[in-house]
Parts: structure tokens; C-alpha cells; sequence
């Protein structure tokens, strides 16, 4: 039987889930690229080169989906893909003027949504969010660890 306050957690996280989902369809629509596609081209404009290795650490993702990621916007001309002349175990990745171009036209509409769908907090209070947030990602951590 769920305690009351068992049932408030549960409620919390359905919430959470259900926000997530509408944020990542409301992204897709108003930026023109899915969120984590849009988390690549923008760490990779921010950086001139990065290997995959450092994607995923930057970005907390499977490697397997970073790779498949990749493939698709490789064929799709926004980056380009070669071995490190240091290190042939590791592979870097840049963006093409076409991946450039993308980000370049999606940056004015991600600064549009996050002003839209985060215009009725105030700092204060996305302070406070962002708090709550890390405190979930580390008890998310430590279960994880526990292997509950």
C-alpha cells in the first residue's frame, strides 16, 4: 500500500515526465531540430572539434545512440567525421558550413522558446527549479549506484 506521501513522489515524477515530453515536442516544433540533435550541433558549434568520446561525456549519452546520431547527421551533411591523427581509437567531429548554417538559423528561435515557455518565472524561482533538479539528478545518481 503507497503512503500518502509515496503517492505525492509518484505524482511529482508523472508530472515531471509528462513536462518533459511536451517540452521535447514544443522544442522539435519551434526550433526545426530534436532536442538532443540540437544538443550536438550546438556543443560541436561551441567547440571547433570534439571527439566522440568527449560528446559523450559533455552531453551524458549512450554511445551507441551518440553514434547513430551522428551517422544520420553525417549523411545529412551537418558534420564531418575523421580519426584523430594522434589517436586512431578516437574520432573527432565538426560541424560542415551546412551544420553551421542550421545553427545559425535555429539560434534565434531557441532563444524565442526559452523565453516563451520559461517567461512566468522569475529568477528567483528558476534558481530554485534548477536546485530541485540537480538535487533529483543526484538521487537519481545514487539509485542508480545502489541498483535499486
Amino acid at each position: 500500500m503507497m503512503t500518502p506521501h509515496e503517492a505525492e513522489q509518484l505524482k511529482v515524477l508523472q508530472q515531471l515526465g509528462r513536462s518533459y515530453r511536451s517540452m521535447l515536442g514544443a522544442f522539435e516544433l519551434s526550433v526545426g531540430q530534436g532536442l538532443t540533435r540540437w544538443r550536438i550541433l550546438n556543443q560541436l558549434y561551441k567547440e571547433t572539434q570534439c571527439s566522440q568520446k568527449t560528446l559523450i561525456q559533455q552531453l551524458k549519452m549512450d554511445p551507441g545512440s551518440l553514434t547513430r546520431l551522428l551517422k544520420a547527421m553525417e549523411k545529412e551533411g551537418l558534420i564531418q567525421r575523421s580519426n584523430d591523427p594522434q589517436d586512431n581509437r578516437l574520432s573527432n567531429v565538426t560541424l560542415t558550413p551546412k551544420g553551421h548554417a542550421e545553427v545559425h538559423q535555429a539560434l534565434p528561435k531557441r532563444s524565442a522558446f526559452l523565453g516563451v515557455i520559461l517567461e512566468e518565472f522569475s529568477n528567483e524561482e528558476l534558481q530554485a527549479f534548477q536546485g530541485m533538479l540537480n538535487k533529483l539528478e543526484r538521487g537519481c545518481e545514487k539509485a542508480g549506484l545502489r541498483g535499486l
